[in-house]
């Protein structure tokens, strides 16, 4: 693995003949911007299932992260990720870049740094970032209005176990039904499980904050109810599989189930480390409800669950462990009645 500088990068950019069309290039660079947790497993798998002739270039803000991305391939046989030095470097030998980033105006910006970059040389934009939809709007104006390439909203569900095992749905906005470029199809086949085409562009965004609305709130519910099964004084791990089948069972009580020691493999066995943050929990929360009162559609669990994750949030312990954490916060509060 090695570093490109600006120069090489340029340089790679000119002796290579690459194509834009429907059908596979000998020879695709794909770029992943944006190495937080979600990012570095979601280059990694992209990683190990490049073609021979085919180069990831990834890039961070965090130069650890990059460190991270790079140590992440040492299982795999090929090496065929290098590390940038900026967004321009990414922009300059990628002809797919790939962004998963905390903010819109984060995307926003990388995009127009390569589109600044790239007149004449169209690039394809996928952002799996959640986002607010106008920004999301703004930035496929920007790359139509530059001839600039194709821009697509792509973001995920499955969270960072989803992102470990490659089994995240991706929900796509784009024009037109179907992808007609292999590389948009090898990069979700090789990162995720399922692809739902959601419509035009903003579709897929759409249906990331009305599913995470629905996440947050089923965390809450799942929440309380396995703390009353707790004060009930019932066995956690016979509560938590008759859930599982049952009518209660949701992502939060079985995928994720809150309490330590039940389910293997989860936040909650590891003081609910890594996993899907409560204060991204949050962030969703927000953009749901901004974008509902945006368009007048009310949201009547709305407030009352913005409430509940403003309050968890203005704890760090919470806002920066997994949304499950909530399990363990709102038992505090409620003490230790335990039915005898």
């Amino acid at each position: 693995m090695q570093r490109f500088t600006r120069t090489s990068a340029a340089r790679a950019t000119r002796t290579l003949a690459r194509s834009f069309s429907s059908s596979t290039p000998v020879l695709t660079n794909y770029g992943f911007i944006g190495l937080g947790q979600m990012g570095q497993n979601m280059s990694r798998h992209l990683h190990s299932k490049l073609k021979p002739e085919d180069k990831l270039f990834v890039y961070d803000v965090n130069a650890p992260a990059i460190t991270a991305a790079l140590g992440n391939t040492k299982d795999h046989g090929h090496q065929q990720m290098y590390a940038a030095s900026s967004v321009v470097d990414v922009g300059a030998n990628c002809e797919v870049v790939i962004t998963m980033l905390p903010e819109g105006k984060h995307v926003k910006a990388v995009v127009q740094e390569i589109v600044d970059l790239k007149k004449d040389s169209p690039t394809v934009f996928v952002d799996s970032s959640t986002i607010d939809i106008p920004t999301s709007q703004a930035i496929s104006q920007l790359v139509r209005e530059a001839n600039a390439g194709e821009y697509l909203d792509a973001p995920v569900s499955g969270g960072a176990m989803g992102a470990r095992d490659a089994t995240l749905s991706f929900m796509i906005g784009r024009e037109g039904p179907k992808l007609t470029d292999d590389r948009l199809q090898f990069i979700f086949d090789a990162m995720g499980a399922r692809i739902f085409f959601m419509g035009k562009i903003s579709s897929g965004l759409a249906a990331k904050l009305a599913n995470n609305y629905l996440l947050a709130l089923t965390n809450i519910a799942t929440a309380d109810s396995f703390n009353l099964a707790r004060t009930f004084g019932l066995d956690m791990a016979v509560y938590a599989e008759l859930v599982s089948k049952s009518t209660g069972n949701s992502w939060a009580s079985a995928t994720n189930c809150p309490v330590p020691g039940v389910k293997a493999g989860v936040p909650s066995n590891d003081g609910y480390k890594g996993g899907f943050a409560t204060r991204l929990t949050r962030k969703d929360m927000v953009l749901a409800c901004q974008s509902a009162e945006s368009i007048g559609q009310p949201l009547f669990l709305g407030a009352i669950g913005k409430e509940i994750y403003d309050k968890a949030c203005e704890r760090e312990d919470l806002a920066n462990r997994d949304l499950a954490v909530l399990y363990e916060w709102l038992g505090e509060m409620g003490g230790d009645s335990r039915v005898a």
